[in-house]
């Protein structure tokens, strides 16, 4: 039985310097989302991150670069004061947005980063739930994004991830107006075979949502939860069953994948595990945990 992931290797903290932006009061973080820079890659400051959180008014993401933030962008939605989990493809990247309150309805947004000033792909929102919906089942708390093949494809978590929606693209370029996501069906936590799970069975109120391609025919899944990620593979092609191959416990410090946390992969195959504190301050820690690929 091959193993995916070794024990954690290293940990390194990186102090955000908030610089001249302020956030709306209230509410914490939720999601992280970064990849490396290539002229600074080896060092803590050597990556460009991209953090979501909620307040008392609004949704928001906040990016960090070289240690410092350098741009905050409101989420659209009268009604949402939440921003849940995110992640990057290429150059975009799909967050969540929702009602805290109510639970009833939220949006996935997807946003081009390429530029200084992030541009809204609105031609790719997702609308969930509505005023008659069952509170919980159609909010946006966890968004995972990956390219796989010919197509991008997208899950969404709602309430503590209780089910997840998976989403696939049409297979155009994101940023092309004419691009679309279609429903490709629901995973549902309480229904699940659990059978050949290992090391355990065990599904957690994952907070954070991602996905990678990892073959032509295998995504993985990585759902994170306080310090601990798990990580399933699913077939797309065969079906949206989930199987969960490994549990990791993430030895962080000060700061917990209860708020802002993510999951990317570096340029020489290790993965990089990203959490925050609860609140964006003056200077708010990042801590990322390093985690070699074996070989086997």
């Amino acid at each position: 039985m091959n193993a995916l992931w070794a024990s954690a290797a290293a940990l390194a903290a990186l102090l955000i310097d908030r610089g001249p932006f302020e956030p709306p009061p209230g509410g914490h973080l939720q999601g992280v989302t970064c990849h490396q820079v290539e002229e600074a890659a080896g060092t803590e400051s050597g990556y460009e991150c991209l953090i979501s959180g909620s307040s008392d008014s609004a949704g928001y993401v906040v990016r960090s670069s070289g240690g410092r933030l350098t741009h905050l962008q409101l989420l659209p939605g009268a009604d949402f004061d939440h921003a849940g989990g995110l992640q990057w493809s290429d150059d975009v990247v799909a967050v969540g947005v929702e009602d805290s309150r109510g639970k009833r309805h939220s949006e996935v947004q997807l946003w081009d980063w390429s530029g200084s000033e992030p541009r809204p792909l609105p031609h790719l929102t997702i609308a969930r739930g509505g005023a008659d919906a069952a509170p919980r089942a159609w909010t946006a708390g966890a968004v995972g994004l990956a390219r796989h093949g010919a197509h991008h494809w997208l899950v969404v978590g709602n309430w503590d991830s209780d089910d997840l929606d998976f989403h696939r693209s049409n297979g155009l370029p994101l940023t092309d107006p004419e691009a679309r996501f279609e429903p490709a069906g629901r995973w549902e936590s309480g229904r699940a075979d659990r059978k050949g799970w290992r090391p355990n069975d065990r599904w957690r109120d994952y907070q954070a949502l991602q996905l990678f391609s990892r073959d032509p025919d295998t995504l993985l899944l990585v759902g994170l939860a306080d310090r601990v990620a798990d990580i399933f593979r699913l077939r797309p092609g065969q079906s949206l069953e989930l199987v969960k191959i490994q549990e990791l416990a993430v030895p962080l410090v000060d700061t917990s994948f209860r708020w802002g946390g993510g999951v990317t992969r570096s340029a020489d195959g290790q993965w990089l595990f990203f959490a925050t504190e609860k609140r964006l301050g003056k200077n708010t820690r990042l801590e990322i945990v390093r985690v070699p690929r074996l070989k086997n």
